[in-house]
């Protein structure tokens, strides 16, 4: 007869004990947060890994036992209670496959993030985070998440615990996507690669590549859906190949042939839900296959006067948000130049009594620069020469752009050197949002305008990321900013600020 409960009490010892040398607590009294580090690279190297193995033995032991007990016990009520010792051993023993494979499928989110949380294996340096992205994974299974469980979620992200990893980033991105904010989810999601690879395991930024593929599947950005699915950044999966090959056959590429298609099909999972889609793709006929949601902007229709032809052309970028910006620009550049335009307002204002037909025409190019300096982002280096107006646009929205990266990392430093602190997860926010203004700021613009962009969030930014390293401990999400700036750094020729980051983001993670 195998000692049950001496094995549970053993194992009820250890677990204590793991926990104490874990927390570092010896008593009733706050502690600071711990100073640990979640990048490593094996289980082996790892603060505590011998008491885990100890434990897993522990209760390997106390499961086999329990099993054999179920086979071999002729009286039903001791099978049963020997059965449900099996079964209470087997979730403390495979906690993550369990909610894995049984609970984030039936979308029992709080099931899934408590048994998540008994993990000393795959989440033993990950909670909150890890237990939360399962959490995050059971909703996404719902039909529609109540925002009580949605407000239960972000509590858990926004509640005290260890440092930033990639898990807590994710579920927040699928959180925000559930919540409908889209262009929140694509934020967070998209910035799981800005962590290092040790503080990322690879599923779960497959979880983030597979949702952001599909986001961009469902509006029909082909273009986007390629960008993502052949980035060798992101892990690869079977999902992701299919996705792959429909946007590649969606811009009329020569590969992947039908055959080609349905083998990606056959290896990917949910073949019921894609196999309509699947179907329609394979038809499409690769010289009509357009990218972008299948449509091309219209070219500009010459309308005989340079005024009506340019306010046509315009209409569609007002009212949805469409066009050749460049063909448009170009339009009201010859509108503006043009005598009669000129000659008209002349007569107009000596219909009227009085105006200046030249101060009309520069209110009128003011108003159109100001139009047209929102969709400057839309060019990009393929764009060629620009007319005047639209490099005035592009010069004009850049300059708003640059005040609102020195606004944000001026507030964020700020902040940091008052010592208020946020949750780990808004800290994350508020620097993926200053990056994707510092993105916004240098896009298309030349040496001079990065340099400047630099400079401007050089200091502040590596000041914020020596706070979050130092006093808040967050160590993967200090390296991620020590390792942006090093790479702009190198960008712009700045040989002293990328020796200074290169050397902060080799500290220990």
């Amino acid at each position: 007869m195998i000692p049950i409960g001496a094995i549970v009490m053993i194992g009820v010892a250890v677990a204590r004990a793991i926990s104490n040398s874990s927390s570092g607590t010896g008593g009733g009294t706050a502690t600071p947060p711990r100073e640990i580090s979640r990048g490593t690279k094996t289980f082996a190297n790892s603060s505590g890994a011998a008491w885990t193995v100890l434990l897993q033995i522990i209760l390997f032991c106390l499961f086999v036992g329990s099993v054999s007990g179920v086979i071999q016990s002729p009286d039903g009520s001791t099978r049963a209670a020997t059965a449900f010792t099996a079964a209470t051993a087997a979730v403390f023993l495979f906690p993550w496959f369990i909610a894995r494979r049984v609970l984030i499928p039936l979308g029992l989110a709080r099931a899934a993030f408590a048994v998540s949380s008994l993990s000393r294996v795959q989440w033993r340096l990950d909670k909150p985070g890890g237990p939360a992205l399962a959490a995050a994974l059971a909703l996404i299974h719902q039909d529609k998440p109540s925002a009580k469980s949605l407000a239960w979620l972000e509590e858990k992200l926004h509640g005290p615990g260890n440092t930033l990893h990639g898990s807590d980033v994710v579920a927040m991105g699928l959180l925000e996507a559930m919540r409908g904010n889209r262009e929140e989810a694509r934020l967070f999601l998209e910035s799981v690669l800005a962590l290092d690879v040790r503080v990322r395991p690879e599923f779960v930024a497959r979880i983030a590549a597979e949702w952001l593929a599909t986001d961009a599947a469902t509006d029909g950005q082909w273009e986007r859906v390629a960008e993502i699915t052949d980035n060798r950044r992101w892990p690869g999966s079977p999902t992701l190949r299919l996705m792959s090959a429909l946007a590649h056959r969606h811009l009329g590429h020569a590969l992947p042939t039908n055959a080609g298609l349905w083998l990606w099909w056959a290896l990917a999972p949910r073949k019921p839900w894609t196999l309509s889609f699947v179907k329609a793709t394979a038809l499409l006929p690769a010289s009509t296959s357009l990218s972008n949601g299948g449509t091309k902007s219209a070219p500009v229709e010459n309308m005989g006067n340079p005024l009506h032809t340019a306010l046509k052309a315009h209409l569609p970028l007002l009212t949805a948000g469409t066009g050749d910006v460049k063909a448009i620009a170009a339009a009201w550049e010859a509108a503006l130049t043009d005598s009669g335009l000129r000659t008209h307002l002349m007569q107009r204002a000596t219909l009227n009594g009085g105006g200046n037909p030249d101060d009309a025409l520069e209110s009128l190019r003011s108003a159109v620069e100001a139009s047209l300096a929102p969709h400057a982002e839309k060019l990009n280096s393929k764009s060629g020469t620009l007319p005047t107006l639209l490099t005035a646009a592009v010069a004009s929205q850049r300059e708003v752009m640059l005040r609102e990266l020195e606004d944000r990392v001026t507030r964020f430093a700020r902040r940091a050197q008052e010592g208020r602190e946020a949750p780990n997860i808004e800290e994350w926010r508020e620097f993926v949002k200053l990056k994707r203004a510092y993105v916004k700021a240098t896009g298309n613009g030349t040496i001079g305008d990065r340099s400047l962009a630099q400079s401007t969030i050089r200091d502040k930014l590596t000041d914020v990321a020596v706070w979050l390293y130092n006093s808040r401990l967050q160590r993967p999400a200090a390296n991620a900013i020590f390792r942006f700036l090093e790479v702009e750094a190198l960008s712009v020729g700045d040989a002293e600020n990328e020796r200074l980051n290169k050397k902060n983001a080799a500290c220990l993670l």
